[in-house]
């Protein structure tokens, strides 16, 4: 199931409003709960989490790294479907 707009403005609003610190923790967050869901997949649990959760973490966290980075629209669909792909 797709992000919706309005997702994506919650998404963009919640960035926008944190500082640099802030925004590293919710990387390190978003990285940390992204592992875990690898590792419960390699060990062949369920994960506890709906696709939805996943994509929006995903998301999170491919808008953390372009605003880092300063990276555009390219940079974001590459990476969301990289990660899309590991995790779900």
């Amino acid at each position: 199931m797709a992000i919706t707009i309005k997702e994506h403005a919650v998404v963009d609003g919640f960035i926008k409003e944190k500082d640099n610190i802030k925004l590293n923790e919710l990387k390190n967050e978003a990285l940390e709960q992204l592992s875990e869901i690898e590792l419960l997949k390699l060990t062949g649990l369920k994960v506890n989490l709906t696709k939805k959760q996943i994509e929006l973490i995903v998301e999170l966290l491919v808008k953390i790294e372009a605003y880092e980075q300063r990276k555009g629209w390219l940079f974001r669909t590459k990476r969301r479907t990289e990660l899309l792909m590991k995790y779900t």
